[in-house]
């Protein structure tokens, strides 16, 4: 079974083989990331819990913080072969992007998708609400 990946309002839901069965893990309003470390970049606490080896020194995993909104929410860490790593990764970065262009609403000019940064835009608001260009 090939690992599946859906991302809508927020809402990842994973589907995984574990011991011959499919696993559905779903997270709602949670911050997650499809991600490898190692031994120097992910505390060993952290891979403990991962129930699972490495490959050639990297541990790959689904990181997930259940509580979008605050950062010292639980928690989860779920292992991931190298495979389902190689998979995945780049599902979720495609629906990543795509969520972040369908819901991201620009703080300056309002507009659902903007990519721009608007420095100049500021920087002269700035100067004419400081009445350097008048």
């Amino acid at each position: 079974m090939t690992p599946k990946l859906t991302l809508e309002n927020r809402n990842f839901t994973f589907t995984l083989m574990r011991n011959g069965k499919e696993v559905v893990y779903a997270f709602k309003d949670s911050f997650v990331v499809v991600s490898l470390g190692n031994e120097k970049s992910i505390p060993a606490s952290h891979l403990a819990k991962m129930n699972g080896p490495s490959y050639d020194g990297w541990t790959y995993h689904i990181y997930v913080q259940h509580n979008y909104e605050d950062r010292d929410s639980d928690e989860s860490f779920i292992w991931l072969s190298k495979e389902e790593f190689d998979i995945l990764s780049p599902i979720y970065e495609r629906l990543r992007e795509k969520d972040f262009y369908e819901t991201h609403v620009c703080s300056y000019c309002k507009y659902v998708g903007c990519d721009e940064d608007h420095d100049y835009e500021m920087r002269q608001e700035v100067r004419e609400s400081m009445g350097y260009w008048e």
